[in-house]
Formats: structure tokens, C-alpha cells, sequence
């Protein structure tokens, strides 16, 4: 009787030790690995390969990176250009004022990546073109062109202030020129603030004299814009 319960108690042990062993088999198919349950013959992927799964479906797929990066150099390869249109009059000073009528004035100005530090504050430097003329009373037009630097600083003022210096061409006064502007905008509550009225006073400064002095009383003007400033995407 004794031999009977310890084989009875031996058949047992295996019995649970071989289930054991099965719920401890895996399966390899298609780079997943599975656990056999073999009571239901069932297979159920690991508790590892289960973590890998939710990760990789939570990570984007190639194609959406591939698009993002596509998105992201569309965007490096635009190109944001501000630039500011001018129109308005122009009027002589002094006794040229008796020579010509007031006449138009156009210009285009550009912002550049270049600034200094003069006095404490940080100066912006822009790019103007600027094309005039005076009508002429007795004469032809007096048509100019210049190209001016402007620099440009915060003064806490509730108008801003633009120094520029340039060269011009005057067709009746003297051909190449120098000159150096003064304006004096104020920005309008319009068009999300890019209209302003703008007040410019110009100095046109003879420097071709053959002695070595500077003509400063060349030519002296007033003009009064209305400025309209606009970004641009390339």
C-alpha cells in the first residue's frame, strides 16, 4: 500500500511539474515570440514582445517622417523679404523754391541683417531707391535718383526717426550728388499698423566742387509720404 502512494505521489509530481513546463513554451513565428497555453492550445504573445508592439505602433510611421521632412524643408526654403513703398510730394527750399513746382516721389526700402551700437543704442540699417523730380517753372524737370543707407534706433518717441545717407543723381544740378535725409513717420491704427504718413527733409550736397569744401546749399527739399509696409514670401 505504501509502494502504491508513492508511486501515486510520484505520478502526481510529474504530472505538475510537466504542466509547468508547458506553460513555460514558446513559439517563434513571423519575429514574434509566443507563450503555448496548453490547456487551450492558445497562443499569446509575451509580455515583452507586447511592450515592443505598442511601442512601435505608437512611433510614426517612415512615411509620415518622410512627409514631415518634406514639410520642414518647404518651410527652411521660403524666404521672408519686408519692404516698405513710399509715395508723395516733393518741394523745393530756399530760392530754388522759385525755380521749380512741387513735384512726385516714389522709393522702395528694404530692411538688411546689418546694425552697430553707437551712443549706447543699437542701430538697424535699411536700403532705400528713391526716384523724384521737381516740375520746372522756367526749365526742364529736375529728375533725381538716389540710393539711400538708412539707420534706424528706438528713441521712445510716439513717431520714429530715421537718419540716411546716400548718393543722388540730379539732372539739372549738378549731376552725382551727396545727400542725407531726415524722416519722421508716424504709424497709423490701420491695415494691422503698416500705413504710416511719413514727413522727409533732404540735403543734396555738391562733392564734385574742385576745391577740397563741400556745397551744402546745393539743393534742399521737403516731401510728405504715406508708407505702406509689406512682407513678402519667396
Amino acid at each position: 500500500m505504501k509502494k502504491f502512494s508513492l508511486l501515486f505521489l510520484a505520478f502526481t509530481s510529474a504530472i505538475i511539474i510537466g504542466s509547468e513546463e508547458e506553460d513555460q513554451r514558446f513559439l517563434e513565428k513571423n519575429g514574434t515570440i509566443y507563450k503555448i497555453n496548453g490547456s487551450s492550445l492558445h497562443l499569446t504573445p509575451t509580455e515583452e514582445n507586447q511592450k515592443v508592439s505598442k511601442s512601435l505602433d505608437e512611433m510614426e510611421s517612415p512615411s509620415n517622417l518622410v512627409k514631415e521632412s518634406n514639410l520642414d524643408e518647404k518651410d527652411e526654403s521660403k524666404c521672408e523679404c519686408d519692404m516698405t513703398i513710399s509715395m508723395g510730394t516733393l518741394t523745393a527750399l530756399g530760392d530754388d523754391a522759385d525755380d521749380y513746382d512741387p513735384g512726385t516721389s516714389l522709393s522702395v526700402k528694404f530692411p538688411t541683417k546689418y546694425n552697430f551700437n553707437l551712443f549706447g543704442k543699437d542701430f538697424n540699417i535699411s536700403a532705400e531707391v528713391n526716384l523724384s523730380n521737381l516740375a520746372g517753372i522756367n526749365g526742364d524737370d529736375n529728375n533725381i535718383k538716389a540710393g539711400i543707407a538708412h539707420f534706424h534706433t528706438d528713441f521712445d518717441l510716439p513717431v520714429n526717426l530715421t537718419f540716411g545717407l546716400g548718393v543722388a543723381h540730379l539732372d539739372q544740378s549738378g549731376g552725382l550728388t551727396g545727400t542725407g535725409v531726415l524722416d519722421i513717420t508716424y504709424t497709423l491704427p490701420l491695415l494691422e499698423n503698416d500705413l504710416s504718413l511719413g514727413f522727409r527733409y533732404q540735403k543734396f550736397v555738391d562733392v564734385l566742387k574742385e576745391d577740397p569744401f563741400l556745397d551744402f546749399s546745393l539743393l534742399d527739399t521737403y516731401s510728405f509720404n504715406l508708407n505702406y509696409s509689406k512682407t513678402l514670401n519667396f
